[in-house]
């Protein structure tokens, strides 16, 4: 297999300017190490993007602050997010559009917020079944069916315990 990124003149470092390197989900790699810039769409499957500044810490050293950060989308300057007690990943995010990840990348990030990651998977694949549920009992109410409408609520239970239990497998 070949290397999974490609350049080009697209999108600059928000740091050297240098253009960011492409991978195939859409996250783009500062060739310099800068930063990471993680998409909204990407960063959502992980977790619940507006709750990123409430699940962070403050600035835990008082340090300097950086230089600001633009939006690599709509260029408008990002708030600075801090995580960890010791080694800190310091994040600029534009709710609507990502996340610059400074000095770092994807798997860093998901490693400091490993434990939120955790929990809005958990809860997402809740929702998920609950929404399974629901759509599995109109539909037996349609059939007028009791028998099945119990079946189809069974069916749904067991899929939520099923997605319950990969969310929580030990690795």
């Amino acid at each position: 297999m070949g290397d999974p990124y490609r350049t080009g003149g697209g999108t600059p470092c928000p740091r050297c300017k240098k253009p960011l390197l492409y991978d195939e989900g859409g996250e783009q790699r500062c060739t310099e190490g800068c930063g990471t810039w993680l998409p909204s769409s990407i960063l959502a499957t992980l977790l619940d993007v507006a709750t990123l500044p409430t699940i962070s810490r403050g600035n835990p050293f008082r340090a300097t602050a950086l230089p600001t950060t633009r939006c690599l989308v709509c260029r408008a300057a990002m708030n600075d997010i801090y995580q960890g007690p010791v080694d800190t990943l310091v994040v600029g995010q534009c709710v609507a559009h990502g996340i610059w990840i400074e000095n770092a990348d994807r798997a860093t990030f998901e490693r400091m917020y490993a434990a939120e990651i955790s929990a809005s998977g958990n809860k997402r694949s809740r929702v998920a079944a609950l929404e399974a549920a629901r759509g599995a009992e109109q539909s037996a109410r349609i059939h007028g069916d009791p028998i099945v409408a119990e079946l189809l609520r069974r069916v749904a239970d067991l899929e939520a315990r099923v997605a319950d239990l990969e969310q929580n497998k030990p690795e």
